[in-house]
């Protein structure tokens, strides 16, 4: 703004260098260029960063850190394809907390969603670096297994997660554990669309009598009837 006003006063009579008055526009920009660079550069690293934390909310579940449904429904996705392409099964579970209303009744001193984040750290010790471990819901959480998987490994796999949410904890009153209930289906055997074999696996956890002792379920191979594990 002062260099603008240089060649203004020369015009109306005040005594000022020639090369002041011709240049001073030039000067005006060779000292404003670069503070206009540094605020664009500070702003859109401001944006960049604001851009990512708005994706990062779609990806990741921000009280465990684990991974959301459309994480859990890409990488199902992507382990279906490879399954097929390799010719080995792999396993799309459903994991659902059954006592959080008891617990939240007779522990009223604990947080009511504590639960849930006790158990997402307990399922993210489980589970394998190549597995993915997502939370779908406030009470139920997927895992996706990569294969290929054994026959043991599949009878293995519900009553290991199931052992690991009743393993009471330190800090915790001896009641103060997650009961829950597994459900899962091998991939692509019971199914290659993972929306579909996570909308089974709801339904066949919903149908379940809530006085079931049982905790552990599988679609069977080939058809969508609930069969049970002990």
């Amino acid at each position: 703004l002062i260099a603008t006003t240089l060649p203004i006063a020369r015009g109306s009579g005040v005594g000022l260098p020639t090369w002041l008055s011709l240049d001073g526009n030039l000067l005006g920009l060779v000292f404003v260029s670069p503070a206009l660079l540094l605020v664009w550069l500070r702003h859109q690293s401001k944006r960049t960063l604001s851009q990512s934390r708005l994706e990062t909310i779609d990806r990741v579940d921000p009280s465990t850190g684990l991974g959301t449904r459309a994480i859990f429904l890409e990488r199902g996705a992507e382990m279906v394809l490879r399954s097929v392409q390799s010719r080995h099964q792999g396993v799309v579970a459903l994991l659902q907390i059954e006592n959080a209303d008891r617990i939240e009744r007779d522990y009223g001193d604990f947080a009511p969603d504590e639960l849930p984040l006790r158990v997402a750290e307990r399922l993210s010790r489980v589970a394998r670096e190549v597995d993915v471990v997502a939370r779908l819901s406030e009470r139920q959480f997927g895992i996706v297994v990569e294969g290929p998987v054994s026959a043991t490994e599949e009878a293995a796999l519900g009553p290991r997660l199931v052992a690991a949410c009743l393993m009471p904890f330190a800090d915790k009153p001896e009641g103060w554990v997650a009961q829950v209930r597994v459900a899962y289906a091998l991939a692509p055997l019971d199914g290659s669309d993972i929306e579909d074999l996570l909308r089974r696996l709801t339904e066949l956890l919903d149908s379940i009598p809530c006085n079931s002792r049982k905790a552990v379920f599988t679609l069977g191979s080939g058809n969508s009837e609930p069969a049970t594990t002990p």
